[in-house]
This record gives C-alpha cells, sequence and structure tokens, in this order.
C-alpha cells in the first residue's frame, strides 16, 4: 500500500483523473488511500487523487533546450571565415525619398490601429466630403507611425500626439457635434433615478426578509418549548388523555404560579450549584478546562430531602399537586439563563464562540452563541444536564411514593413501577458514565442557548409523561409482553451504552490495547474515525439504541392513550435533526475520510432501512 508523503497546504503535481497528464495543485485533504487536490486551472477543480498519482513539484525538472534563436544554423560562425552575399540576391530598390520608410516594428502597426478608432467619428462624418481631407488624415497617421517608431514612444502618448494634430478646425467641431449625439443617446436622468430607487427598495426588501425569516423560524421553536410541557399536561387528565382534543387551559392564576413551586425550583438549583463547587472526581478536559463528573454525589444528597421532608412531617407527594406551578417555574428559569447566557456570550473568548452564529438575535438567542460557557470552575451545559437527570429522578420518586399511598399490596399497578423503574435505572447509568458525555457532539459541537436552557430545564416533564399515564390509566399486560418489553429495553441500552463507551475510549486514548481490533481511518483533522465495532453496522448506532429505549417505554403504555407515542414522535424528530446535523459538520471537519467512512457503512440510523 502506497504511503502517504504529503500534508495539507503543499505544492504538488498530480495526475488529472482519466489522463495521463500532470499539472500542479495544492493538497486540501486526505483519507487513507487519496489526497483531495485543489488544481490550478480556471474553475479550481477539486479531485480525488490517488497516492501513487501524486509526486513533488521537484521531480518535474524541464530538459534545458535550445531557444529558436539559437538554432545550429545561427551559431555565430569562425570570426575568421568571411560570409558573402548570394550572387543571385538582388539588393531591393530604394524607396523614393519623399515617401518614408514604413517600420516593420509591430508598435508602429498598433499605433495605426489606434488612430484608425480615434478618427472613426470623423470619417462617418465625413464620407462625402472632398479628398483632401481624407489625404490630409492620412499623413498624419503616417506621421504618426514615423513618430512612433523613431522615438519609441508609448501608445496612449501616441494617441495624445494624434488627437492634438488636427489639420482642419472643421475636423474637431464634427467631432464634438458626434460626442454630443453620442450623450444624447444614454438613458434619460429619470429612468436612471427610476433604476436606482427600485435597486435601492430591493435591498431594502432583502434586509427586511433577511431579519424577518430568523425571526418567522425561530419564534415557533421558541413558544414549543415553552409551551409543550405545559400543554402535555393539560392533554392528560383523569377524565382523558389524548392528542386528538385540543386541551382546555385554565384561567386560574394558582394554577400556573405558587410559592411553594418557585421555592422547590429555586432552592433545588442553588443546591446543586454549591455542590457543584465541591472537588469531587475532577478531570481536565482535551481543550484544557476542569470538570466535576459529580453527578451521583448531587442525586445522593438530593434525594435526603425525602427522608428530610418525612422528619418534618412534610407529604412528598403534594409535590406532584404543584405539577403545573413547577413547569411554569423551569420554563421561565430557563429564559432567564438562556438571556443571561446570550448577553454573557459577547465578553466570552473568540476561541469559544459558536461557528453557527447568524448575527440575529433570536437565532443566536437560541442556538447560543457560546459552545461550552463556565461560570468560574462550573461548566454550564453540563451542569443543567446533571440537574435535569435529578429533577427527572427526584420526580419519579414522588410518583412511586404517591402511587404506594394511593393503592394496596394486593392491587399494585406492575406496569407503573416497572416502567418507573427502568427510568430510574437510565437516569442512574448517565450519572454513573457521566465522562462519557464530555465527548458527545451534544457537548462539543452545539452551542448553549435557550434550547439548553429551556429545554434541559422543562425536560424532566417530558420524562414523566409516560409515567403518569400509567398512574391514572391503567394498562394490564400478560408478564410475558411485559418480559419481551423489558428484553428491547435493555437491547437498547446495550445499544446505547456499547456504542457511547467504545467512541469515548476511542476518542480518550486511541492506542488502547483493548480497541486494537478496531478499524478506523485517519482524517485531516489529526483524529481517526471508527468504521468497525459498534460504529460499523450503522452510522448512529447511539441513536438507534435510545429510539429502542423509548419505544420500550411507550410499549408498556399500550395503545389506547396516544400522549406516549407522541412522546416517542417527539424524540424521534429531534434525533432525526441531530443526524443530518451532525453528518453535515463530519463532512466539513473530515472531507474525504468521512466520505470514505459513509461509502463503507452506507446507513444511518437502521440497517437495509435508514
Amino acid at each position: 500500500m502506497t504511503e502517504r508523503k504529503f500534508n495539507i497546504g503543499e505544492r504538488v503535481r498530480a495526475k488529472w483523473p482519466g489522463s495521463g497528464l500532470y499539472f500542479e495543485g495544492e493538497i486540501e485533504d486526505f483519507n487513507d488511500i487519496e489526497y483531495l487536490v485543489k488544481f490550478d486551472d480556471e474553475d479550481e477543480s477539486k479531485l480525488a487523487v490517488k497516492y501513487r498519482d501524486v509526486a513533488a513539484l521537484t521531480s518535474f525538472k524541464r530538459s534545458r533546450s535550445r531557444s529558436r534563436g539559437r538554432s545550429p544554423t545561427r551559431v555565430p560562425k569562425s570570426p575568421n571565415k568571411k560570409t558573402s552575399k548570394s550572387p543571385g540576391r538582388v539588393q531591393a530598390a530604394k524607396r523614393s525619398p519623399g515617401r518614408p520608410r514604413a517600420s516593420s516594428k509591430s508598435p508602429a502597426r498598433i499605433s495605426k490601429t489606434e488612430i484608425t478608432m480615434l478618427n472613426s467619428t470623423a470619417n462617418s462624418s465625413e464620407s462625402n466630403k472632398s479628398p483632401s481631407r481624407a489625404s490630409s488624415r492620412r499623413i498624419v497617421n503616417s506621421s504618426a507611425s514615423s513618430s512612433f517608431s523613431q522615438n519609441s514612444r508609448s501608445s496612449n502618448e501616441e494617441k495624445t500626439r494624434v488627437t492634438s494634430l488636427r489639420q482642419s478646425p472643421r475636423l474637431s467641431s464634427d467631432e464634438k457635434s458626434n460626442d454630443v449625439k453620442n450623450l444624447s443617446a444614454k438613458p434619460s436622468s429619470s429612468s436612471g433615478s427610476k433604476t436606482r430607487r427600485w435597486a435601492s427598495i430591493k435591498r431594502a426588501l432583502a434586509t427586511v426578509w433577511d431579519v424577518l425569516l430568523p425571526a418567522l423560524t425561530s419564534l415557533p421553536l421558541i413558544i414549543f418549548i415553552a409551551l409543550a410541557p405545559l400543554t402535555m399536561s393539560y392533554a392528560c387528565t383523569k377524565k382523558n388523555c389524548t392528542v386528538l382534543e385540543v386541551p382546555t387551559f385554565s384561567s386560574q392564576v394558582k394554577q400556573y404560579y405558587d410559592i411553594r413551586a418557585v421555592a422547590i425550583t429555586l432552592g433545588l438549583l442553588v443546591l446543586h450549584l454549591v455542590l457543584s463547587y465541591i472537588p469531587v472526581r475532577s478531570r481536565v478536559l482535551p481543550n484544557g478546562a476542569k470538570a466535576r463528573t459529580n453527578g451521583l454525589v448531587l442525586l445522593l444528597v438530593s434525594c435526603l430531602l425525602f427522608p428530610l421532608a418525612h422528619y418534618f412531617k412534610l407529604n412528598v407527594s403534594e409535590v406532584y399537586t404543584l405539577l403545573r406551578p413547577l413547569i411554569v417555574s423551569h420554563a421561565a428559569l430557563g429564559l432567564v439563563f438562556g438571556l443571561a447566557l446570550y448577553i454573557k456570550s459577547f465578553y466570552a473568548p473568540r476561541s469559544n464562540r459558536n461557528p453557527r452564529i447568524v448575527g440575529h438575535f433570536l437565532p443566536d438567542f437560541i442556538e447560543g452563541r457560546e459552545v461550552n460557557p463556565r461560570i468560574g470552575s462550573i461548566d454550564i451545559k453540563s451542569f443543567f444536564i446533571k440537574h435535569s437527570i435529578i429533577v427527572s429522578s427526584l420526580l419519579l420518586l414522588v410518583l412511586v411514593i404517591r402511587e404506594f399511598q394511593l393503592t394496596t399490596k394486593a392491587n399494585y399497578n406492575n406496569e407503573f413501577f416497572v416502567l418507573a423503574a427502568l427510568q430510574l435505572f437510565y437516569c442512574l447509568d448517565f450519572l454513573l458514565f457521566e465522562e462519557n458525555f464530555y465527548s458527545t457532539w451534544e457537548y462539543t459541537r452545539q452551542g448553549s442557548g435557550y434550547f439548553l436552557t429551556g429545554f434541559y430545564l422543562t425536560m424532566p416533564y417530558y420524562f414523566i409523561v409516560n409515567t403518569r399515564v400509567l398512574m391514572m390509566f391503567r394498562s394490564p399486560l400478560p408478564w410475558y409482553c411485559i418480559a419481551g418489553i423489558v428484553v428491547i429495553y435493555l437491547a437498547g441500552y446495550i445499544l446505547v451504552r456499547g456504542a457511547n463507551n467504545q467512541k469515548h475510549a476511542f476518542r480518550t486514548n486511541p492506542s488502547d490495547p483493548n480497541l486494537a481490533h478496531l478499524e478506523s481511518l485517519p482524517t485531516s483533522a489529526g483524529t481517526r474515525l471508527l468504521v468497525s465495532g459498534w460504529w460499523g453496522v450503522v452510522r448512529h448506532p447511539n441513536y438507534l439504541g435510545d429510539l429502542l429505549v423509548q419505544l420500550s417505554l411507550c410499549l408498556l403504555c399500550g395503545f389506547k392513550h396516544g400522549l406516549p407515542w407522541l412522546n416517542l414522535f417527539l424524540s424521534f424528530a429531534s434525533l432525526l435533526h441531530r443526524i443530518y446535523e451532525t453528518e453535515r459538520t463530519c463532512s466539513l471537519k473530515y472531507g474525504l475520510s468521512w466520505s470514505t467512512y459513509t461509502g463503507r457503512v452506507k446507513y444511518k440510523l437502521l440497517p437495509k432501512v435508514f
């Protein structure tokens, strides 16, 4: 196998594909078998060329050959040898002394052409004039040609001199009249002003459209993030749980605001912020920053609130009655933090700026102008996702306690407890392998804006939708159906955890002996792409596993209610959007290596299907 000899940016000679000719170009990218060469042609073609068909510039040295002026017949002869003219060759007769000799140099012909162009207007107006003027003009041309050949002046000087050599003032007056006619042929000032006015209107409309289009595409997303969890809570009540009817919102303020809900929201946030400063399980990120993988510590300390509430004789299950005020409190908090991060981004270092910002408020507010913002030693992005996972776990525990209080031992809702156990395991797994989050696309590429703060702070209320459905509407299933659903869940979990662990280990230490059996591709970014293992089956095996987990949680709810399946559809749409975003980013970052990978692993999510 031919080895790679050149790096990005080097000048080379490469064979044009399909021919035997070599041309100069520049290396722009490479993979394990070929370069991406940008040729120096007019179109600046970028073509893939095999390693063996690329060579250094120095390997193509031109051998020196005689110039046409150094032909053997014109080599200077010996000085002793005399040359004589052919006797049969007659010398050209001399010209008449009154007629100047025409110069054989090319500048004279150029000068004559220029003069003809200058006099074109005069010729058109004097076609019926006397021949004396035409002859006088020929004299001007001849004298100009002779003067140019004798003095070797530039063409611009010749034009100036010839223009000044007018033999008759009538010629000048005729040319001036022709100039006036030519000027009169130009567009009128009114039509020109209309054109300029229309151009300014088009520019103004384009500017307005550039502002309106991001707003029109961003506002629905902002409204969805803020209102979707509240809408779902109204769509599922004790009377009905459907997506086919528009839910009726209450007009009572107490349904949306309660001081206890605000206290719980802010209290948990402050508690987690304070605990985040405890130096537990610190690690150094690839960018040199420090992060604390202390999610388990935060969860354990937060769970101590339950025995503490029992000690003070507080009914923890009453938190469920504050569900809607809690949703509103977290949605408002997400909006406040989104604005705070947007303002903070203007003071962030340029190296941490999000490359996908567009310069408009609403899109940048949603996407985030900064990738990994920090407040002191706290990484904001990892803090919010840990806080979201812990709040989800606490809400699940509240629902479990409430279900225990409302049912007897003989009437337990088995499907509900299985679902709650699987969801709690999912949360616990994330905190156990929290370190893997720092190598995900979500952490390394996605911006930190309102989408991050608003979605993470309201995510617990999406997470408990299925649990609430089973708590209010039982869906009895035979034990073998429950066992089959658990198998689907475990298959999805193994796929998610195996793929994420494999990717994280490879990114952290590619030379790990435990990964020696995995095949990879070199990239122009200096890293390598996994093309075997879990990542050799489909290009996004972790997303496939996550969808299997979500599917199993919906199957436990049955098919009578559409809200859990709507939740699955939203998860699928979110993952699908992330797939295309990830692939677009990887294509720009890895170039030919990504093309090679996609050619080898053809399916994005599901083998033989998609």
